[in-house]
């Protein structure tokens, strides 16, 4: 029991050293004897986090190299995320970018596009706040790009707080594209997602004129729709019998008539 339980310890410290290592290969700031600190207790949390393929602080604070009690592990962990020092810029951004980058040059083929799902969406955040982020789609599951959170009980963010996220994932991406092949930055294409809190006409039009990007958001059933002069709601449509979706382009959305919208009923049978 003694030589197995030395050879997990030793096991933990080799993954440790290499997460570290890799981790500061990337870090600009590991050069002041504080940021190496800091370094390093990144560094076990993200082996705690890999070890037991959760993000609980409870897991992640495990991988932390103190030889300290679980308790007192976890106040550790928690004290450092809490930490002023430790924010979005210096302690994720840095390692978020090559991430991507490994991504969509993995996924590259010769004469095949790349397409980036983006996901924007509003959560509750424990019991006083609300956070509005935006995910990558990878496989099954989201990673975090960036986030705002504010203060305030389950509700919808104001348009300007979509547009703002939004634009700031964009300058994160344009930061990224600079440093792919120029094989695979001409052949990646974003798409936003959103449920039907993003549906206004200021965030398509982002997304159109400046960015560039495709977009796909969910809209409520009294949305307006003109098609041509003609004005209709989603739902006033009725499908014909054996039908589960009916999609119309060159539409005009909203009372502010935004052109050029398609449009997509998709009945799901349960």
């Amino acid at each position: 029991m003694l030589g197995q339980k030395k050879s997990t310890c030793q096991y933990e410290k080799k993954f440790f050293t290499e997460v570290r290592n890799g981790l500061k290969s990337l870090f600009d700031e590991a050069d002041t004897k504080r940021a190496q600190k800091r370094l390093r207790t990144l560094s076990g949390l993200v082996s705690g986090m890999l070890h037991s393929k959760s993000s609980h602080l409870s897991c992640i604070s495990k991988g932390l190299p103190q030889n300290i009690k679980s308790a007192s592990r976890e106040t550790h962990a928690k004290r450092f995320l809490e930490n002023k020092y430790t924010d979005f810029k210096f302690h994720y951004l840095p390692f978020l970018k090559p991430f991507i980058i490994k991504i969509l040059e993995n996924s590259f083929k010769k004469g095949e596009k790349v397409v980036i799902n983006l996901v924007i969406d509003g959560s509750v955040m424990n019991s006083r706040h609300i956070a509005l982020m935006v995910s990558m789609v990878v496989g099954k599951r989201a990673i975090p790009i960036c986030w705002v959170v504010k203060k305030g009980k389950k509700g919808h963010f104001d348009s300007h707080m979509h547009l703002a996220v939004i634009e700031q994932a964009a300058e994160i991406y344009n930061q990224i594209f600079a440093q792919l092949s120029l094989d695979t930055a001409k052949n990646t294409r974003i798409t936003l997602l959103g449920d039907g809190e993003f549906d206004s006409v200021d965030l398509q039009n982002l997304c159109r004129q400046k960015l560039n990007w495709d977009y796909v958001f969910r809209t409520a059933c009294d949305s307006l729709l003109y098609e041509n002069e003609d004005i209709f709601q989603p739902k006033q449509i009725h499908l014909a019998q054996g039908d589960t979706f009916t999609f119309i382009e060159g539409l005009d959305f909203s009372k502010n008539r935004f052109k050029d919208v398609a449009f997509l009923y998709w009945f799901i049978l349960a």
